[in-house]
């Protein structure tokens, strides 16, 4: 995502610096504290510092995180933003800053103290601003929706019967659930299974599920050049994520842009990103019989019918998560925090 934001700041006409804060190398590390990671942090200040010290009016357009340690290397970087005398824009993708609020005493000070630093903040959607709104003036919450740049999307004009499933391999994104609903179908419609690969232990599991199965595959990371073609050609999406800070995924707006059916766990903002989009369907977190319910439906339809419905998903994901349109929306609000 902030690939998208700076191309869409810069085509408004703003100068941007990216200050990279990356603290997980692989999937696998997400969540777990390490020496090196705490290092990385440290460095991380030094660079933000450096980079505002050289602006004689910094905007940060922060994002703000909500796990425990990266929320904390945050706080300590909205301090300096304020030494420096930064305006902040906070752009929350993400809920549990109410939960890690109450965690305690010092929490909830803390979640307060961030969200407090910035003029405004940007969420991606109402579930969001909810989150938020017990710690900033509701008043400085705008929405901005997640977009896409679809320039590489081909449409496929016989999607195939294929099913797919495209998220990192940890166990609260699902694939475990994918593979049994594979094996709830016959070999004629194929079920793949892309993402980076997660913890050890939990790949072993999931390498044996699939081993006895005909119509399932892992085929590693989709690489950037291939999302679009596997999108387009297959005949839904899978999103059985449990994770409960889902917001809106990239996936499943690639997946709405190519026209692509999407089927998805009811957590997070998954339902508000997904209750309008045309024949697009969430059902309760586990409910595997009515994933199943719904593909059958899906994969049952003629061709007319499923390219009608396509063309109305892809009409839909256009006009609401279209790069330009967040281009313009992100342009009015910088203006706005640097005009104020």
């Amino acid at each position: 995502m902030t690939a998208t934001l700076v191309a869409a700041l810069r085509a408004e006409g703003f100068d941007v610096d990216v200050v990279e804060r990356r603290f997980s190398r692989s999937v696998d590390e997400v969540g777990r504290l390490s020496p090196r990671k705490i290092l990385s942090a440290l460095g991380l200040t030094g660079r933000l510092a450096w980079v505002l010290s050289g602006r004689t009016r910094p905007l940060l357009v922060f994002f703000l995180t909500n796990r425990p340690f990266s929320f904390l290397v945050d706080l300590l970087l909205l301090e300096i933003a304020r030494l420096r005398r930064a305006e902040v824009l906070h752009y929350v993708h993400t809920t549990g800053f109410a939960v890690l609020a109450r965690r305690g005493r010092f929490w909830a000070w803390a979640v307060r103290r961030a969200l407090g630093a910035a003029r405004l903040t940007v969420v991606l959607g109402h579930s969001l601003s909810a989150d938020v709104e017990a710690f900033v003036d509701p008043k400085s919450i705008r929405i901005i929706p997640n977009a896409v740049a679809a320039g590489d999307l081909v449409v496929s004009a016989a999607p195939r019967r294929s099913v797919v499933f495209v998220s990192n391999l940890l166990p609260e994104k699902g694939a475990d659930d994918f593979v049994e609903l594979a094996a709830r179908f016959s070999r004629d419609v194929d079920f793949l299974l892309y993402g980076a690969p997660g913890p050890a232990g939990y790949m072993a599991e999931l390498t044996t599920s699939i081993a006895g199965l005909t119509n399932c595959d892992y085929l590693g990371t989709l690489p950037t050049q291939e999302k679009w073609r596997v999108l387009s050609e297959a005949s839904a999406l899978i999103f059985p994520s449990s994770y409960p800070y889902e917001a809106q995924p990239l996936t499943i707006i690639e997946a709405m842009a190519c026209g692509t059916p999407v089927i998805a766990y009811d957590v997070g903002a998954v339902r508000e990103l997904l209750e309008h989009a045309p024949s697009c369907v969430v059902v309760c977190q586990g409910g595997l019989d009515d994933v199943e319910g719904e593909l059958m439906r899906l994969l049952g339809l003629g061709p007319r019918q499923k390219e009608a419905q396509r063309q109305l998903l892809r009409e839909y994901a256009s006009e609401h998560h279209s790069t330009s349109a967040y281009g313009r929306a992100w342009g009015r609000v910088v203006e706005e925090v640097l005009g104020g």
